[in-house]
């Protein structure tokens, strides 16, 4: 209560001013000097006589602590994110000052010297770890809303003045206290852990427990930094409407890796559309301007990889019936369930993938993504029957052209095309296998029967071409017996219906299914850590 109290008074402006004044002088320092040199710049006073250190007042307090200057300035730092309020419009620009240093302090990283120190200094001092992710995720669920009372001073009125906002930040409503909470939890959490040493920060985020508490009734309460229990429910909602931006995105994906009890949370809610949808919407136009790379699509479909490998999960977005999208432009969907949306998305991805950028990791997630879900798919929607079929036509022209030539320039496109045609073949059985519910999948294989006749010559593709043979063998005599060329596409329907219910699943080969899990690889530094500062760098 002591650290609460301390925090309850007002600031003043001259707090505010110089807090902006260090910072923008440790990121001249950070872009000037080696760490080493940080280092001694910070320690100064306490090995020099000159006569300009002598110049300064040091408060007694300061001077009589052992502790390096660095570990101070840290501590205190991060109990001013743990129990300063935003009440007023002065106290909400300290608070939202102290997170912009401590991220200027953390940019030491972006220098790859080998040595982080403020990282270090964090690390080695993180006793506050859960009071300070207890407060990060807070920040995140209340979304503090900015008293309409300007009281900034001059000096930062004069930096905004010669340091301009681009217009493009000041429309980026992300940017506020819930977002640079967010870059900060990042930034902690996902530092590499040590033989010697672990990520408190992280520990602390996967022991997180749901909690539905009294604290956010009320958004001047401060959070008791040793509570553990946070309202998945609260975190779910911000996610689901925020998932667009990068560092929500990130966060979901920390989230669902690092605490098993949101993961499980989410793969049990009874809305899966609030969150997998705007998944679908973010990947859908990413993936059409990748002009910043391939990071936020990169997450998006680890997400989705995580959530497929879930049996129950890709069951139940097969019962969600969802409205036509507007965002979806590639044409209009009626009637179409939450796992059909799913797979057109990830076709598209696909296809444009192969077109324009030919990453591996994506081919490979998306493949595995599919391979999951296929065992959910009923009452497949007849556009999503249609592509399938349409796509493994386009596959199988490319695949055969790339067999033909035989270059060995073209060997790894030849391979990639090989998994593409075997992935089709695969989620045809999968849905054949449920063949009662899935009529509209047969009036697609029948209606292009040929295709699948010229990949008998593969000894390897047997299993999976010999199923679909026996289902185009079974219900094409029917339809010869109805004058087929003369039936309408719904008459043509009710036969293939009608000759469902005698077809007994017995008839076709027992394939052994394959689930694809997602396990993060190597370093986190070597890709994740990156993408958090790519976020990061530009507000900060």
């Amino acid at each position: 209560m002591a650290r609460i109290e301390a925090y309850e008074t007002e600031w003043t402006t001259d707090t505010y001013n110089a807090m902006l004044c260090f910072r923008v002088i440790a990121k001249h320092m950070i872009m000037k000097h080696s760490s080493s040199q940080i280092r001694d710049l910070f320690e100064a006073d306490r090995f020099s006589s000159s006569p300009l250190h002598a110049s300064f007042a040091i408060d007694p307090i300061v001077v009589a602590d052992k502790r390096s200057r660095t570990d101070q300035l840290i501590e205190e730092i991060m109990q001013l994110i743990i129990y300063a309020n935003v009440k007023t419009q002065l106290s909400h620009d300290v608070y939202f000052e102290s997170l912009n240093l401590i991220l200027v302090l953390f940019s030491t990283q972006l220098k790859c010297e080998g040595s982080d120190f403020f990282i270090e200094v964090v690390m080695r001092n993180s006793h506050f770890a859960r009071g300070v992710i207890t407060r990060l995720l807070d920040n995140f669920v209340k979304l503090p809303s900015v008293p309409n009372v300007p009281t900034t001073g001059v000096l930062s009125n004069a930096y905004s003045l010669l340091f301009s906002t681009p217009k493009k930040l000041e429309e980026y409503k992300s940017y506020t206290i819930p977002s640079y909470s967010i870059l900060l939890l990042l930034t902690l959490t996902n530092q590499n852990e040590t033989k010697s040493s672990q990520n408190l920060f992280r520990v602390v985020l996967s022991h997180f427990e749901d909690g539905e508490t009294v604290l956010y009734a009320d958004e001047d309460l401060i959070p008791d930094p040793e509570n553990q229990n946070i309202s998945f429910s609260l975190i779910y909602k911000q996610l689901c409407l925020n998932v667009g931006f990068e560092e929500i995105t990130l966060l979901l994906y920390t989230l669902m890796i690092q605490n098993p009890g949101f993961r499980t949370y989410v793969l049990s809610r009874s809305d899966p559309e609030a969150l997998l949808i705007p998944i679908l919407r973010s990947l859908y136009e990413t993936c059409t301007d990748c002009r910043n790379g391939f990071n936020q699509p990169y997450i998006l479909l680890s997400i989705l990889l995580l959530l497929s490998h879930d049996d129950g999960y890709s069951e139940n977005i097969e019962k969600v019936i969802i409205p036509p999208q507007p965002w979806y432009t590639e044409r209009i969907l009626k009637s179409v369930t939450l796992g059909g949306l799913l797979v057109l998305v990830i076709f598209r991805t696909i296809q444009i993938n192969l077109s324009q950028h030919k990453d591996t990791y994506i081919h490979t997630i998306t493949i595995a993504i599919l391979t999951n879900i296929s065992i959910g798919i009923t009452d497949i929607h007849p556009i999503i029957a249609q592509r399938i079929v349409s796509l493994f036509e386009h596959f199988a022209k490319r695949y055969f052209k790339l067999f033909e030539e035989k270059d060995l320039d073209l060997s790894v496109e030849f391979e990639i095309y090989g998994d593409l045609i075997v992935l089709l073949l695969e989620l045809i059985n999968s849905i054949i296998l449920n063949l009662r519910n899935n009529t509209q999948m047969v009036y697609a294989l029948l209606h292009r029967r040929e295709l699948f006749m010229k990949f008998r010559i593969f000894n390897e593709l047997s299993p999976l071409i010999e199923n679909i043979d026996i289902v185009i063998s079974y219900f094409h005599p029917k339809l010869q017996d109805q004058e087929f060329k003369l039936l309408s596409a719904e008459k043509v329907l009710e036969i293939i219906e009608q000759a469902a219910k005698t077809f007994g699943n017995t008839r076709l080969l027992s394939l052994k299914r394959v689930v694809f899990k997602y396990e993060q690889e190597g370093e986190q530094l070597d890709f994740f850590l990156p993408f958090v500062w790519s976020t990061s760098k530009l507000p900060a």
